[in-house]
């Protein structure tokens, strides 16, 4: 899992991007607190800051396959399961078309 950042200077693999995404926060949003129970080992999954305010930062599942924003219930799904995507299997036919 990966966590993009803006700090270009940040070398570790723990790095944030803020964006503003208008996310439905029922569906999409992830609270920091449950962060860790949204790991995946996938190389297209992105944790990604969605929502950043004083003293708590909202974050997303992102899938670069799929170039989307991830529901919590496919950010789930991709947890568990990634290994069997079909995405994954259909990015060297996505990623030959130029669109990742």
């Amino acid at each position: 899992m990966k966590i993009m950042s803006q700090d270009k200077n940040d070398s570790s693999e723990n790095k944030f991007t803020v964006d503003k995404a208008r996310l439905y926060p029922r569906i999409y949003r992830i609270n920091e607190k449950e962060i860790k129970n949204y790991r995946s080992e996938c190389s297209f999954y992105e944790i990604r800051i969605v929502e950043y305010k004083k003293d708590l930062k909202l974050y997303a599942a992102y899938c670069k396959v799929l170039n989307r924003y991830l529901t919590i219930y496919e950010a789930q799904l991709c947890v568990n399961y990634w290994e069997k995507c079909p995405y994954r299997y259909t990015e060297n036919v996505i990623r030959r078309s130029g669109q990742i």
